[in-house]
């Protein structure tokens, strides 16, 4: 027989010998059914097996996710010498700490208005606002705030929503009544509706719904400008 059939037909039988899998072909819909029940360091791990696994990662959020990471900026002098990189700590990994990339000075002196996943939103000393994920360094700046009040603007409340897949995002800042999302260059005009109770915001048709104590529930349609 010729060598090269040899090969062959030794390579099918390793294949086909019972019980060996290869992983990087699993289904990705399986995949995605196991790394959200993974928790936030567990999925990081996942990403790193083999390209399929990366791939199929991409929009997952993990399910332990709610626990909020302790960071570590840099003293001020490691900023001002360029060595902006921050310590994560996340509770659910007992004793164990994880270092940033080095995000730049702007990220070691701005503040964290409020987080969505793993992503932060912040203000820097500029007051500008901006979103960042410290893990993947992707960054979305928002439009300019120079319409706001500084003072008001330095100790706003914030809430935000992205997708991780598309990168959709709503941001709401509630003491000054605007919003903007993904493919505004402004902020709009929102009523007060700081007492609701709970909020979910679609964003494929861009609505926000919002439920209050009294259970009525408001639903703002923010595709437009008004």
């Amino acid at each position: 027989m010729d060598p090269s059939k040899k090969k062959a037909n030794r390579g099918r039988q390793r294949e086909e010998v019972p019980g060996v899998a290869n992983w990087s072909e699993l289904c990705p819909d399986l995949l995605r059914c196991v790394f959200k029940r993974l928790s936030f360091t567990s999925l990081n791990r996942a990403k790193s097996v083999c390209s399929s696994w990366h791939s199929t990662s991409r929009g997952c959020v993990p399910n332990q996710n709610q626990i909020p990471w302790l960071i570590l900026f840099p003293p001020n002098e490691e900023a001002i010498n360029n060595n902006s990189s921050c310590v994560l700590f996340v509770p659910e990994d007992e004793d164990k700490v994880y270092r940033s990339r080095d995000l730049g000075v702007e990220f070691a002196k701005s503040r964290c208005l409020t987080t969505c996943g793993s992503w932060l939103l912040l203000l820097n000393p500029l007051m500008h606002l901006y979103i960042l994920n410290p893990l993947t360094g992707e960054r979305i700046d928002l439009p300019d705030t120079q319409s706001f009040s500084l003072g008001c603007l330095q100790y706003d409340r914030a809430w935000f929503r992205i997708d991780n897949k598309t990168k959709d995002y709503l941001v709401v800042m509630l003491r000054s009544c605007v919003f903007t999302k993904k493919g505004d260059n402004k902020w709009h005009d929102l009523p007060l509706f700081e007492y609701y109770e709970d909020f979910v915001y679609n964003h494929k048709d861009q609505k926000l719904y919002l439920h209050y104590a009294s259970d009525l529930v408001n639903i703002w349609d923010l595709s437009g400008d008004n």
